[in-house]
Formats: C-alpha cells, sequence, structure tokens
C-alpha cells in the first residue's frame, strides 16, 4: 500500500469513528438540551450566554494554538506534549484567577449580582480545557478517533445525568453550570485511562519556543474569531436583555449543532492529512475539493431542511415560549452554509504552515465584521442578525482568496464545483417549504416535511449524479465491505 492509499484509509477510517463520536454525543446533548429547555426559562439560559462569552476567550489563550501546532509538527514527541501540558495548565490557572477576581465588575456591568458566583464555579471549566486539550491534540495526532467517540460518550452521557437531575430539582442556571463541568471532566478522565501519553512534570523552553513560531499566530487569529464571535452575544445582552440574548442563542444553536456533527468531524479527520501530504500540491488540492463538496453535500440540505421546518419543530421541541427564535435561526442557517468554504480553506492554510497568512485574513475578516455590526445596531436585532450573514460571505471569499496561489484551486472554480449542490438544496428546500403550507397539526406536518424532503434529495443526488453522494456511497460501501471482511 502507497503513502496516498495509507492516508486515505486514515482519514476514511476516522471519518468513520468521528462522524458516529459527533452523532452520537451531540444526538444525546441535543436530547438533554429540549428537556432542560422545558425547564430552565429562557432569562437563565440568557445568564449562561453573558458568561459564556468570558469562558470561550480565556480558552483561547489556553488552547493558544499549540494543539494545532503539535498535530501540524511532524515530528513532535513526548516532550513536546508535556511541554504543551504544562504551559497551558500555568496558563489556566492565572486566566481563571483573573476572572475569578473581576466577577464583580462582570455582574455590574451586565446589572446581574448573581453572575458573580456562577462565573467563579463555571470559569473552572477553563483548567478541564486545559487538559483536555492537549489529549485531544495526542489522539488526532495518532488519527486514533475512536478514543473519542468512547470519551465524549461517557463525558455527554454523564453531563447529561446531572444536567436533566438538577433541573428537575430546581437548580435552574446551575444546572446548565454542573453540565458542562461534567461533561468536560469525564472527556479528560477517559482519555487518560484510555491512551498512552501521560503527563509529566518535564518542560523544555527550546520546545515551546519551536512550537510558539507557529502556534502564537492560531492564537491570535482564534482570539480575534472568538472575540468577535462573541461580540454579538455582549451587545445583544448589554442593549437589549438576557431574554432576547437566549432567543439569539437559542435560535444559533440549532444550525450551530448540525455543522459541528458535520464540519467538525470532516474537519478533524483533514486537518491531520492534509498535514501529512502538506509538500504535494496536486495532492492538497485533490482533498480540499473533496472535503469542500462532502461537507456542503451533508451540511446544507440538513440547515436548509431545518430553515423550512423551523416553526414545528421549535413549537414540538421545547414549545411556544421559544417560538420568537425561530427568525434567528433562519437567519443563522444562512450564515452557516458559507462555513464549508471557510472551513476547507482555513484547514489547508494552516496545514501548510501558513499561519501568518491566516491571521492577515482573520484582521481583515474581523474589521469587516465589526464594522458590518456596529452599522447594523442602530436598526434593530434583526439587522444585526443579517449583518452576521454579510459578514460569514465575506469571510468565506478571503478564505478562498490565497488557495488560487497556493495549489490553483481559487473561490470562482470552488463555487463552479458547488454549482449542482447549490441547485440540488434550493430545489429540496422550496419543495419542503410549501408542504409547511398544509393545514394539518404540527407534528404530522413535521414528519411529512422531514421524508419528503429525504426523498427528494435523494432522488436529485441520483439523478444529477452529485459528486458528494457518490463518494459518500462509496466510503460507506469500504465500509461495509471491510466489516464483512473481518466477520469472515
Amino acid at each position: 500500500m502507497d503513502r496516498n492509499d495509507n492516508i486515505g484509509t486514515k482519514v476514511a477510517k476516522g471519518l468513520f469513528w468521528s462522524l458516529g463520536e459527533k452523532i452520537l454525543a451531540n444526538g444525546v446533548s441535543f436530547f438533554v438540551s429540549l428537556i432542560l429547555a422545558r425547564l430552565i426559562l429562557p432569562e437563565e439560559y440568557g445568564l449562561i450566554a453573558l458568561i459564556t462569552i468570558f469562558i470561550n476567550i480565556s480558552n483561547v489563550f489556553v488552547e493558544s494554538g499549540f494543539g494545532t501546532a503539535l498535530i501540524q509538527k511532524q515530528n513532535a514527541d513526548d516532550e513536546d506534549f508535556h511541554t504543551v501540558f504544562i504551559f497551558q495548565i500555568v496558563i489556566a490557572l492565572i486566566l481563571y484567577t483573573v476572572l475569578f477576581l473581576c466577577a464583580p465588575i462582570i455582574a455590574k456591568f451586565y446589572g446581574q449580582r448573581k453572575l458573580i458566583n456562577i462565573l467563579r464555579v463555571y470559569g473552572l471549566v477553563i483548567i478541564l480545557g486545559s487538559i483536555k486539550n492537549v489529549q485531544h491534540a495526542y489522539v488526532s495526532k495518532k488519527m486514533d478517533f475512536r478514543l473519542f467517540f468512547f470519551s465524549t460518550l461517557g463525558g455527554t452521557l454523564a453531563s447529561a445525568v446531572v444536567g436533566i437531575a438538577m433541573a428537575y430539582m430546581g437548580f435552574g442556571v446551575w444546572a446548565l453550570v454542573f453540565q458542562v463541568m461534567m461533561n468536560n471532566l469525564m472527556d479528560s478522565v477517559v482519555l487518560f485511562l484510555r491512551i498512552e501519553w501521560k503527563p509529566r512534570l518535564h518542560f523544555s523552553l527550546k520546545k515551546l519556543k519551536s512550537l510558539y513560531s507557529y502556534g502564537w499566530k492560531l492564537l491570535a487569529t482564534g482570539l480575534l474569531s472568538t472575540v468577535y464571535g462573541n461580540l454579538y452575544g455582549l451587545c445583544i445582552g448589554k442593549i437589549y436583555d438576557t431574554t432576547q440574548l437566549a432567543l439569539y442563542n437559542k435560535g444559533n444553536s440549532f444550525p450551530t449543532l448540525i455543522s459541528n456533527n458535520v464540519s467538525g468531524p470532516i474537519q478533524s479527520v483533514t486537518f491531520p492529512a492534509l498535514s501529512f501530504v502538506q509538500s504535494d500540491p496536486k495532492r492538497l488540492k485533490q482533498m480540499t475539493q473533496k472535503t469542500l463538496i462532502t461537507t456542503s453535500y451533508i451540511l446544507w440540505p440538513l440547515l436548509l431542511g431545518m430553515a423550512a421546518v423551523a416553526k414545528p419543530m421549535i413549537s414540538l421541541l421545547i414549545t411556544d415560549k421559544w417560538i420568537d427564535c425561530v427568525i434567528f435561526l433562519q437567519i443563522n442557517v444562512v450564515a452557516t452554509l458559507f462555513w464549508p468554504i471557510s472551513s476547507a480553506n482555513g484547514q489547508l492554510i494552516n496545514a501548510v504552515g501558513r499561519s501568518d497568512l491566516s491571521l492577515k485574513l482573520d484582521i481583515i475578516k474581523k474589521v469587516v465584521g465589526v464594522f458590518l455590526l456596529i452599522g447594523s445596531i442602530p436598526f434593530g436585532i434583526i439587522t444585526l442578525a443579517w449583518g452576521r450573514v454579510i459578514g460569514q460571505w465575506f469571510a468565506s471569499v478571503c478564505d478562498a482568496f490565497p488557495n488560487k496561489k497556493i495549489i490553483n484551486y481559487g473561490y470562482f472554480e470552488q463555487m463552479k464545483d458547488l454549482i449542482p449542490n447549490v441547485i440540488a438544496n434550493l430545489i429540496m428546500f422550496l419543495v419542503v417549504y410549501m408542504v409547511g403550507y398544509l393545514k394539518i397539526n404540527n407534528l404530522l406536518k413535521l414528519i411529512l416535511q422531514i421524508v419528503i424532503g429525504g426523498i427528494v434529495y435523494l432522488m436529485l443526488s441520483l439523478i444529477m449524479k452529485l459528486e458528494g453522494f457518490n463518494y459518500v456511497k462509496s466510503q460507506l460501501y469500504k465500509i461495509l465491505r471491510r466489516k464483512s471482511s473481518c466477520e469472515k
């Protein structure tokens, strides 16, 4: 078996386990979130959304790009992992101390005194995340993604029990806090028991400097992305109220859930694979092209289908008290449609070691995004949400632009490759949306829309011979054939 066949096999196996992990774990998480949404009020969700902004920004410093640097570095050894582990623990402790001391200031800023204790307890996930980050980098480096399956499953199930039990007993916002903490804790514990690498008190400044030259640019990029991504929540929470923030976040959570389930596994598998062939432009273009087409083929019908069935879905799943989040869900679906383009191109840039270029692009994207945010605020929260759509489209153009030079695969060629997927998805969306006008009860309408949408998309895939469909079908066939061979 040659080098390309070997990496192709690893990608296929990794994608299988990674998709399995995401689908199972997020399926359980989604079910739990529906129960919690019924038991907990929107304004309590809004409180968590306010402090999550500061937790997310802190986590960027903890991860600091070193996890990605460990994966990208072809000769990374145990000393590299030990060094990054100690460095991230120290950074996490410093950040938690800062958050602990600043909790009263943050609470005063939002006029919510109860945020003080919530932030001080919830902030402990920063320390847990610093441990988990290195473990995840080690597993990704080995491309043994079945370990993620077991660790994520353990964390998801444990957090589900804790979250639902506490919500049922009336703990409100604290149920959400301890659900997240338990998820992180169990994920890390399972990985600690399963992987060969164990942390040791061994630190090398030389190793840290070597990784820092690549990682600091990703840190800056991640910080820009996270601050920018949370600016919307920061503005909504301050200008409007926690209920509006909860509705916006809940509307955003549904397309994000689907995107993470599809793009997340593909991204976690393809980045190590791209890094492995980083010196082969032809191979890089083939892999990027396949990633872009396959991701959009799987992700787009799920997103557009969800936008078409949003009203009956929200009403049935989390009751009419959340019905005002439908408009935010649909707008955020449009924004998320551009994610496969940004993701595929961004991964390629980082895989070839051009984190400097990634940083420059991110600065441009975020500056434009901030201007769009500021310009949309006077016109209301709906306009603000649409401004994010324009920002995501602009980001996809920026991410694709350099790859014309790197692998001779520019934005217009990418759009040409995506045209068949665009046509098939628009037809499917229109059919499903029209079914929504039937005067029947919500449950029957939702089931009918999902079934008809699936049939229409499958028929279009066969008639149009969509490349994404053919690739997915071939990979499933290989997996089933391999499984059959093993059983014999």
